[in-house]
């Protein structure tokens, strides 16, 4: 049998109200450690509506107005819709939600491509079970996306002529021959 953890109920799900039992200090406590992470956190229902976030989640959407957080947002799905975000993303992002909400994933994690007022900036989503619901963590890794692409086209370019070297050429001729 599987051992619950700690805070969690009989089926070992952590119940919505985290803050039972706590003394009032601790659930301000609490609570301003929930609103003082950089990164942008949701709570959602089980029909994916916003329940509960921090400020950095209405910032993420401020800061990057092709994510604008409405301030009712009702259907997270619909808002990634109208945010720009490629097809292809948005159908794996719908597919690990609901995976998440009905149980048969544990968990979900995948870097989306947004397109940000013309730019195309690079979120983190990780989706993780809460309650009848779930909590959702954004994170802008764009700065982090550049660099491995940098890393990338630094391993297959002269760094002197900036022109393709042995390990691209080698590469590109074995998807040819493919």
């Amino acid at each position: 049998m599987a051992e619950k953890s700690a805070g969690s109920d009989e089926s070992g799900k952590v119940p919505f109200d985290i803050s039972q039992g706590l003394g009032l200090a601790d659930r301000g406590i609490a609570a301003s450690a929930l609103m003082s992470l950089a990164d942008g956190v949701a709570v959602l229902d089980a029909s994916s509506n916003v329940i509960l976030s921090n400020f950095a989640w209405e910032e993420f959407g401020h800061a990057h107005s092709g994510l604008l957080m409405p301030e009712n947002d009702n259907d997270f799905l619909n808002h990634w819709e109208r945010a720009g975000m490629h097809d292809q993303a948005l159908a794996a992002l719908a597919a690990g939600l609901q995976g998440v909400l009905d149980g048969s994933r544990p968990a979900y994690r995948r870097d989306v491509e947004v397109t940000d007022a013309g730019a195309q900036r690079w979120i983190e989503v990780k989706i993780a079970p809460f309650h009848e619901g779930c909590t959702i963590c954004l994170t802008d890794v764009t700065e982090r996306k550049a660099v491995e692409a940098s890393l990338v086209h630094d391993a297959m370019h002269d760094p002197l002529t900036g022109l393709a070297n042995r390990a691209l050429f080698t590469d590109r001729l074995s998807h040819a021959l493919k």
